[in-house]
């Protein structure tokens, strides 16, 4: 302590800044930690020029990244409270990792992801002028000592519930999101090199560039880095969450080796984690180090044990941790477990009494598409419920009827992090049926399913034609293109004001004259402005769907199924006018359940999705045959004044059960039942 107070002493003559005490500090950090035998090192942090983020230092111990250092000048508080703009807006992103340590070279402050510090230590002196009198208020120094063994030995803790890790790497998402931010910015405001000379190299830019090229040419109206950064921060964590999921080592490894072992079985994720990881420097890689040793203390088999439906609501917990307002975006509510259960058992009767599946989804005939599969809870649960109707010949059935349905099933999703649950969710489905199908045999695409399958060829400009992320593309757009559907079954994303995020649906193929899809749901311009109502991103997957099912190959064969929960409003919406006289064209028979009779913002108690305040219905529409007169469209409301006296009534529910009551068959008319015990009027 004698020591460091000497040459604070001595660098303050020069000058009362941070960087003055900042060797010194090190010196004193590295000397503790040194005779604990934990090797210290404090790497120095890339200044970047007006950074809202970067702390001063990250200190590694033992080989890995432990926490981070962060420096202000003697005399500077280093407590929230007292601290200005500038240096609140930095706390409010560095509070949220697990280990950081704040000093002005008289006061130490250990932060452990919260507001209070853990531990404080003041010294006895005055950097400017004690010099070699400089100590610790304690005669022994035990306190000070403390806290340098705590933070140099900080290491996560066994992570064994939902809770706990969406808390843990939630926050370091937030902040690895910000360092993605400037790293961006950095590179823009690099000069160019000399003419004749390289550029100085930027690797986060081309990145994002090529990154969007690849899998998402549209940005949603998002900005394009902020959109990047999101997008990089939560691959990486997912990607490693999936790779310790399935037992691939993480610590003490390079990026590179992880993202090969992760790629023989999830060859998607394994090459998103290699792409985005293989230009990252030392430096950078020290914001991701932290967030790796986290993920390694998740203990899955824990958390499965005290929550099999683990998979469910991850990502929709995660986001709504993470960045609330991009959930409400991207329009991500999970379908519970129960509620997809029903779904697909009677989406099941329907294809055995209506199509002639004797053998419901387990026909072979029967090819089914997710096109929002989320975290794949349709594809599990009909692997589940093919794998019990097979196993009632002999158990020995089971195995092979998930064999012979893998090849069948197929689900696209656009977002990393949702995508990459999907797959750690049908995995352990596949391994809980003991079958030998592998992940690898079902047809789950990385993919925008409204994106044109016409287009994407041509954006592959750095990646070549053997790539695993061009294939997955690839294969994608030849299912669009080219795939005969039976059954599209679907929790599509809801989200209102979506104008430019429907693809072609919306606005037809560039260059071609056809009109786009959705003008099938409009009347012609006879609807005014009601129909912006349908320009929501349900309304463009049901489009999509009914396309794909009933139209696209109309010549071969135009039988088909779509099931879809969405939100209500299209039944007696005056903006559904059109969707309604297609559905009704188009199809034999549809069936309507309310889930929601009470209207918005329903009691909490009555509510399958807790979170929605909407009112939801789910659809099924099939065409059975070719169609003479409008479809017969039956309704029932489940009117049950708790969610259990509502799974009641479902669990129950048939395509010839009692409780149908029909609907109007005129073209525009509402697809429920009038209520007039409730006074509900029905709208032309």
């Amino acid at each position: 302590m004698a020591d460091f107070g000497a040459e604070c002493q001595e660098r303050l003559r020069v000058s009362d800044t941070e960087a003055s005490i900042g060797p010194a500090v090190a010196k004193l950090v590295e000397t503790f930690g040194a005779r604990w035998k934990l090797s210290p090192r404090l790497h120095p942090e890339y200044p970047v020029p007006d950074a809202r983020v970067r702390p001063d230092y990250a200190v590694e111990t033992s080989g890995r990244i432990t926490g981070f250092l962060e420096l202000k000048a003697p005399g500077h508080d280093v407590t929230p409270d007292c601290f200005t703009k500038r240096d609140r807006e930095q706390w409010e992103l560095m509070r949220r990792l697990p280990n950081v340590l704040y000093s002005n070279g008289h006061t130490w402050c250990l932060y452990r992801g919260g507001s209070r510090p853990l531990r404080t230590v003041r010294l006895d002196g005055d950097l400017y002028r004690s010099g070699k009198r400089l100590r610790t208020t304690e005669a022994d120094g035990a306190p000070f000592r403390d806290l340098l063994r705590e933070f140099l030995g900080w290491q996560p803790g066994r992570i064994t519930t939902v809770g706990q890790l969406v808390t843990s790497i939630a926050p370091l998402c937030q902040y690895l999101r910000e360092e993605v931010l400037e790293q961006l910015a950095l590179e823009r405001r690099a000069p160019d090199g000399p003419r004749g000379r390289r550029s100085a190299p930027r690797p986060f830019t081309a990145l994002a560039h090529h990154w969007s090229k690849v899998l998402f040419p549209s940005t949603d109206g998002q900005d394009p880095d902020h959109l990047f950064a999101d997008r990089y921060t939560q691959t990486i964590a997912f990607a490693l969450l999936l790779a310790r999921i399935e037992n691939v080592p993480l610590l003490g490894r390079n990026f590179i080796d992880v993202a090969r072992e992760l790629l023989a079985e999830n060859t998607v994720m394994g090459r998103a984690l290699q792409l985005l990881t293989e230009t990252v420097d030392v430096e950078f890689g020290h914001r991701i180090d932290t967030l790796v040793q986290v993920i390694d203390a998740v203990d899955w088999k824990a958390i499965r044990a005290r929550n099999p439906d683990a998979h469910v609501h991850l990502y929709e917990n995660f986001l709504q941790e993470y960045d609330r307002e991009l959930r409400k975006r991207s329009g991500t509510y999970y379908t519970p477990p129960r509620l997809v259960k029903e779904m697909v058992r009677f989406t099941d009767a329907v294809l055995r009494t209506r199509l002639g599946c004797t053998e419901g989804f387990a026909d072979e005939q029967v090819t089914i598409v997710d096109p929002a599969m989320g975290t794949g809870t349709f594809l599990s649960e009909i692997i589940d419920r093919v794998a019990e109707e097979r196993s009632r010949r002999g158990e020995g059935f089971r195995g092979e009827a998930v064999e012979q349905l893998a090849g069948r099933l197929i689900g696209f999703e656009r977002q990393m992090a949702a995508y990459a649950v999907a797959q750690m969710r049908i995995t352990q489905t596949l391994r809980e049926q003991a079958s030998d199908t592998r992940l690898g045999d079902l047809r789950l695409h990385l993919a925008d399913t409204l994106a044109d399958p016409y287009e994407r060829a041509t954006l592959f400009t750095f990646l070549s034609d053997d790539d695993a992320l061009v294939e997955n593309t690839r294969k994608a757009d030849w299912i669009k293109r080219e795939q005969k559907v039976t059954v599209m079954i679907s929790n599509p994303p809801d989200r209102e004001r979506a104008e430019g995020e429907g693809g072609w649906v919306e606005k037809g193929r560039e260059g071609e004259d056809g009109a786009p899809l959705l003008d099938d749901f409009r009347l012609g311009g006879r609807n005014g402005v009601h129909e912006n109502k349908l320009k929501n991103l349900y309304v463009y997957f049901w489009r999509w769907a009914t396309y794909k099912v009933f139209e696209q190959h109309r010549a071969e064969s135009d039988r088909g199924i779509v099931a879809f929960i969405s939100t209500a409003g299209f039944l007696s919406g005056p903006g559904f006018r059109g969707m309604r006289k297609y559905l009704r064209e188009t199809c034999s028979e549809g069936w309507i359940i309310d889930l929601s009779p009470e209207g918005l913002q329903p009691p909490m108690r009555t509510r399958l999705f807790e979170g929605v305040q909407q009112p939801l219905a789910i659809a099924v529409f099939v065409r059975s045959r070719a169609v003479t007169g409008p479809a017969h469209i039956r309704y029932v409301a489940l009117d049950g004044s708790t969610r259990e006296e509502k799974y009641a009534q479902l669990e129950w529910l048939g395509p010839d059960s009692d409780q149908w009551r029909p609907v109007r068959q005129d073209a525009h008319a509402p697809s429920h039942q009038q209520r007039r015990e409730r006074g509900i009027p029905i709208p032309h």
